[in-house]
């Protein structure tokens, strides 16, 4: 059974887990008992944050670097988000352990992974952003281009704000 988080600066397990909130980040998120940082990335499971009724969004883990490498290279991520430099798996790899991997060890939350829940077909990410240069958490999307247009940025984006007012 989740428990919210009630002190922003510990997890109540004192486990580390990724329900803890360093550095004083006043979201509320849903504590996840006895779930060590990076615990089961390298297999490639996926922790599920939230599911909605098409969608479901998880964690992203190592097994995702093919598809991260698709959605970053894709020519409108680079013209309306940012060139993040990934040229290649490897590329997307070492992006996973510097954006969304570092952002869950650091602050308990990140981008996730957005899958269509009826075949598990990863379309995009969507989450919580810590940007250094804004004083609160941020909401960021990106969605390949084949799943743009029919609402799920929308419902994915919906899904990470009750989740985060959890």
């Amino acid at each position: 059974d989740a428990q919210p988080v009630r002190d922003p600066n510990q997890c109540p397990c004192a486990n580390g887990c990724l329900g803890a909130l360093p550095h004083g980040i006043a979201v509320p998120v849903q504590h996840q008992p006895h779930r060590p940082r990076g615990e089961d990335r390298e297999r490639g499971a996926a922790h599920v944050v939230a599911t909605t009724r098409r969608l479901t969004l998880r964690e992203l883990t190592t097994a995702d670097a093919p598809f991260i490498w698709e959605l970053v290279g894709d020519p409108d991520f680079i013209r309306f988000i940012g060139d993040r430099g990934v040229r290649s798996v490897d590329d997307a790899g070492q992006y996973l352990e510097r954006g969304p991997f570092d952002m869950y060890a650091r602050h308990g939350f990140g981008l996730w992974g957005v899958e269509l829940k009826a075949t598990g077909t990863p379309i995009g990410m969507c989450g919580l952003l810590k940007r250094d240069w804004l004083d609160d958490v941020d909401i960021g999307y990106a969605l390949l281009p084949a799943f743009r247009g029919q609402g799920f940025a929308f419902e994915a984006g919906r899904a990470v704000l009750t989740h985060a007012m959890d």
